[in-house]
């Protein structure tokens, strides 16, 4: 996460003067190769972001998606005996946990997903909680149900703003299609 924040906040700055009109030669010079130089640390910057965003996503979804469900006992009620048997408390525990902890680590995937501008992927997050076998929408409240849901809808604001029609089509996709 810190890293991530790290590369956000490092977002190169555009030139603070504008380009002068009339100005010298030497000037409008200096100004474009500003521009130049802003223009290239600014690809710089968005393929770091991209590569770190790409690495933070798919940890936190190899930890949500976990083989067995994360923080979940793939032994309860099994016949296990020895050191490895599983306390009593120890289910109890592990849902208090994944109440805890579920939640937040899918709206820090969905924070990660919006800032990177991957709008589509941070509506699929509904898909993600609602999904019976992974058993991640028993792990939310409905007060962070009602917290996802306002995150969606900004996400659902970004894709209609993008010019994407509801369903994520964009309009010139569409408008192709429309033509044949």
């Amino acid at each position: 996460r810190r890293v991530h924040g790290r590369v956000c906040a490092a977002r190169p700055a555009p030139p603070t003067a504008r380009r002068p009109q009339g100005a010298r030669y030497a000037d409008e010079l200096r100004y474009d190769k500003e521009l130049e130089r802003f223009e290239a640390e600014l690809a710089a910057w968005s393929a770091a972001l991209r590569v770190q965003s790409e690495q933070t996503v798919a940890g936190l979804y190899a930890t949500l998606l976990f083989e067995f469900g994360w923080l979940c006992d793939p032994y309860v009620g099994s016949e296990m005996v020895g050191p490895l048997t599983p306390s009593l408390g120890r289910p109890a525990e592990l849902q208090r946990l994944r109440l805890c902890f579920v939640p937040t680590l899918v709206f820090l995937l969905h924070r990660v997903l919006f800032v990177s501008e991957d709008y589509m992927s941070s509506l699929q997050l509904a898909d993600l909680v609602a999904d019976s076998i992974h058993g991640l929408s028993k792990c939310f409240a409905p007060k962070d149900a009602q917290q996802l849901l306002r995150l969606l809808r900004q996400s659902m604001i970004q894709v209609l703003q993008s010019a994407a029609d509801p369903l994520g089509h964009y309009a010139e996709l569409v408008g192709s299609v429309a033509r044949l």
